[in-house]
């Protein structure tokens, strides 16, 4: 058991959201399990404990910086370097895989080689700027100020082209599109007898929808566009969003 690999993953933010669901389905999966890593997670902050149980069922462990809070980015990169660099030194790793969604975030790359990780991976899941966000512009200068913190990765990872692009240029990336559990969403026939009881939707009624956070960049406005659509076609239809966000109340 000695050999064992040991892994830490770092994400800038902890809640229920993508990174967090890639981040499981890797430490789940069949090949992470068989080659016996083990891992824990560090996070600058974190909005929501409830994936917590997973984590440790999975044999990890998960440390934060700044709980309870979604830190500005100005309190992230005040406190959470020095406590990232003081962890790394404390406890060995073998590998650092680094979560971000933008160039500056690679400054924990750097971190992680400074404290002497000897494999430190990057993996963009980003692929451009949501400009509705808070303090877009300062956001894209602290991009452009990353640029040089990108050669620090000694692999990189990226979710798609686009995402590979706007991290990386034209430096070798390797894609790894996010999987899906599909065995998890299998048909159920009684879960879609409950489901449909609870909400009073009939047999013959066509029920589709989305699941996901109701906000500019999962387009939700669009989503009942295209509903409206369809239901011009077919009029025994129902629309199902579920989710919250910062949208919610522009939608209902």
């Amino acid at each position: 058991m000695g050999d064992k690999k040991k892994v830490l993953f770092f994400c800038e933010g902890w809640g229920t959201g993508g990174i967090e669901s890639i981040v499981l389905g890797t430490v789940r999966s069949q090949a992470f399990e068989s080659r016996g890593y083990d891992f824990d997670i560090f996070c600058a902050c974190d909005w929501d404990t409830s994936l917590d149980q997973e984590v440790r069922q999975a044999g990890g462990s998960r440390r934060v910086v700044l709980p309870g809070v979604r830190a500005s980015i100005w309190k992230k990169y005040r406190v959470v370097p020095d406590a990232f660099y003081k962890y790394l030194k404390s406890t060995h790793y073998d590998v650092a895989h680094i979560n971000v969604t933008n160039k500056f975030a690679c400054l924990y790359a750097c971190i992680a080689k400074s404290a002497g990780v000897p494999t430190v991976v990057v993996h963009s899941h980003n692929s451009g700027f949501d400009e509705a966000n808070t303090y877009p512009l300062a956001k894209r200068i602290a991009n452009e100020l990353g640029t040089a913190l990108v050669g620090y990765a000694d692999a990189r990872i990226a979710c798609s082209e686009e995402a590979a692009s706007f991290l990386f240029g034209d430096l070798p990336t390797k894609i790894v599109r996010n999987g899906v559990e599909v065995s998890r969403f299998k048909f159920d026939p009684i879960s879609r007898a409950a489901v449909r009881e609870v909400l009073e939707i009939e047999e013959k009624t066509i029920l589709v929808g989305s699941i996901g956070r109701i906000d500019h960049v999962k387009n939700p406005l669009f989503q009942i566009d295209v509903f409206a659509s369809m239901q011009e076609r077919v009029p025994n239809m129902h629309f199902l969003m579920v989710g919250g966000g910062s949208m919610r109340v522009e939608v209902l």
